[in-house]
This record gives C-alpha cells, structure tokens and sequence, in this order.
C-alpha cells in the first residue's frame, strides 16, 4: 500500500547543494528498502527549487545543475559584494535592489518543467510584499481538494485563501522568481495585482503548509509516513571577525538569525503539540479502561458514559491535529558557508556530501537503516 511523505526544504541561496544530499539520501532509502511512496515537497527560496527538481522526478538534474552553477548563473557577475558605484545606481531603482533578476530567471526557466508535475505534488511559498502573508503556489491535485475542502468552510475557519494554483510554465517561473526574491539583492515579483517576495521573509521554513496537508491526509484515512524537514544551517552558529559587514553581509547574517529563530520556535511547537496529542490519547485511554470496567452500571449507562469522553476530549484537541505528525530534521552540526551568494561547483560538492551524511546518520540513529545500509550507502551515493 501507497503511502505520502511530505518533505520540507529550507531556503538558503548557495546552501542548496546540502538539501540535494538529503533527498540523495532519502531516494536511496525509498529504493532499496523498496517502499512505495507518494512525496510532496514543500519549499522556500533555493529549497522551492530543490523542490520544483525533485517532484519533477530529477535529482539528476538538479545533481547536474549545481555540480555547474556559479555566482553568475544567478546574478549576472561574479561578484556578490558592493560596489558603491553600482550602489548609486542601484538606489535610483524603485523598489530598490542591486542586482536584476535576469540571469536568475533564464536559470529557472532552464530547470523547471510545468509539465513535469502533471501527476506530483508541489508547493512552493512566498511572501506578499504588501500584506506580510506568507503565500503558496502550488500543483499538486491532491492540494486542489484541501482547498475545495477548506473553502466549503466558513470563511473564519479557512486557512488556505492564501493558495494559489499553477497552471503552465510562466506561473511556474513566476512563483520560483518571486520565491527567491532576497530583498535588496533582488527586485520583488509582481503575480496578478501582487508584489511578492523571498518566501524566507515570511517563513525560510514552510513547516505550517506541511502541517495542514498532514492533518487533511489523517482526515482522510490515508496512510502517512514521517514528515522530513530540512534546514541549511545548524541550531546555533557564530561567524568569525572576518565576515564581510556591508550591506550584503549584514542583511546575510540578520536573515540567519532571523531564519534560525523562527524555524527552531516551529519545530518547538509542532513536537509540543504531538506531546499533548499523545498525553491526551493516553488519559482517553485511562479513563476508557476504567469506565469500561465499571460493572455496577448498565451497559447502556456505559456507553453515554464513553461517548461523553469521547465528544469531552475532541473538544479539548480541537485546535490542534487528533493525530500525531512524526518529524524528522536534517540538518548539519557546523555553519558550512557564509555567503548565500556563492555559488561554486566544488563548494556544492562538499554541501551536497554532508547533506547526504547528515540524512544518513539521521536514519541510522532513528533506526530506519541498519549499520550495513549506513555504511554501503555512505561509500555508493556519489
């Protein structure tokens, strides 16, 4: 029997190349141990490419495309630093930004295949400039009946009126554009009557999406296995004296801790509340046993007995998922680049091999792969 996995890929510019080695990893592990499974990605910035790649059925591709993208290939020079010439032009442009997005866009659009994800499921998020909302563009059928199902709702109850559908090629480049739009760098991308930008602003780490589509899969019975979140950065890290503190390095460094801040405070919250789903089930589970073995009453005394307990604890797990959502991070243990904007073919190699270690390591550790499989796969994913 099928089941889904979602996997939820970090942004992170030149740090991409570590989200390809988890998923590497993970193909890997999918094969050999010969399970079927349906994925859905989830990305942001340089992780909604990752993720575009991915449920278009080509890590090869993307394999191919880092082990030759350079700094160039995404601002059009090789040079990520400022020059304050290129700056006083760069501050007549209205809204602001420093580089165009040309070059970053025929890259895109030599990647990304809307007709790829006839049959996948994608979701890709930005950030409205105007409203601050973090908003998703996606395709993916199974995400088309989650919004119909969420817009059936009444309207203070619907969560998803900031999804939007892609529906060819254009859109696709668009939402990808849009997604990795790092203010300052790049110009905001104007969708529809929008302005958006990097989806990082609002959140580098779509975790909220993964959420609502695994609790749509558990409404709908469908068998769901651990959620995958991958980040580019370890939990806490510090940089040395010599970290560039123009502009650029100063608008790098407060988006890394901006970004550190908010995905560790949701992945505190999504295992917080699994913890309460699971303190809850097992006090439902106390009380049934002891209701249940109360003789002295009728069976029908019982019964109203149990239901009452059963309508008592809905309600109290109402706001929250009925099910636990297992998560799993991957993520490195040591800041493994500084400059988001540096993007270089041996860099990515280096990336790509920890990422794909550190998945590894993970699944060893939480018992998904014996030592055997570690060390094969270790030696055989190149």
């Amino acid at each position: 029997m099928s089941s889904y996995q979602t996997i939820v890929l970090s942004g992170g510019g030149a740090k991409g190349p570590y989200g390809l080695g988890v998923l590497l990893a993970l193909e890997k592990w999918h094969i050999e141990h010969a399970k079927k499974i349906t994925k859905i990605y989830c990305g942001t910035s340089v992780g909604a490419l990752n993720a575009t790649l991915a449920a278009q059925g080509q890590l090869t591709e993307l394999d191919a495309l880092y082990a030759r993208l350079q700094t160039k290939d995404i601002l059009g020079t090789n040079k990520s630093s400022v020059n304050k010439f290129a700056m006083m032009w760069a501050a007549k442009r209205k809204p602001f930004h420093y580089f165009d997005n040309r070059a970053l866009r025929a890259t895109i659009g030599q990647s990304a295949d809307f007709e790829r994800l006839k049959d996948a499921h994608l979701l890709v998020c930005a950030t409205n400039y105007t409203t601050g909302d973090l908003e998703t563009f996606y395709s993916s059928e199974l995400v088309d009946q989650f919004v119909a199902e969420d817009q059936a709702l009444p309207r203070e109850r619907q969560r998803l009126s900031n999804y939007h559908r892609i529906n060819d090629q254009d859109e696709l480049i668009n939402a990808l554009l849009a997604s990795t739009a790092i203010p300052f760098y790049f110009p905001p991308v104007k969708i529809g009557d929008s302005l958006y930008v990097d989806g990082g602003v609002g959140n580098n780490t779509p975790l909220r999406q993964a959420a609502y589509i695994s609790r749509f899969l558990n409404r709908r019975n469908e068998k769901t296995e651990p959620t995958f979140c991958v980040i580019n950065d370890p939990s806490r890290f510090s940089i040395d004296s010599t970290h560039p503190n123009d502009i650029f390095g100063i608008i790098r460094r407060t988006l890394d801790l901006f970004h550190n801040e908010l995905v560790s405070d949701a992945v505190i919250s999504w295992r917080r509340i699994n913890d309460e789903v699971s303190r809850l089930a097992s006090r439902k589970s106390v009380l049934s046993s002891q209701i249940s073995g109360l003789d002295e009453v009728t069976p029908e005394r019982r019964a109203s007995l149990l239901q009452n307990l059963e309508d008592a604890f809905d309600g109290q797990n109402a706001a929250a998922p009925r099910c636990e959502l297992p998560i799993e991070v991957v993520r490195p243990s040591i800041q493994l680049l500084d400059d988001i904007m540096n993007f270089d073919p041996s860099i990515a190699k280096h990336l790509k091999r920890h990422g794909i270690a550190d998945c590894l390591s993970l699944l060893l550790h939480r018992n998904y792969i014996s030592h055997n499989d570690h060390r094969r796969w270790n030696e055989n994913i190149q």
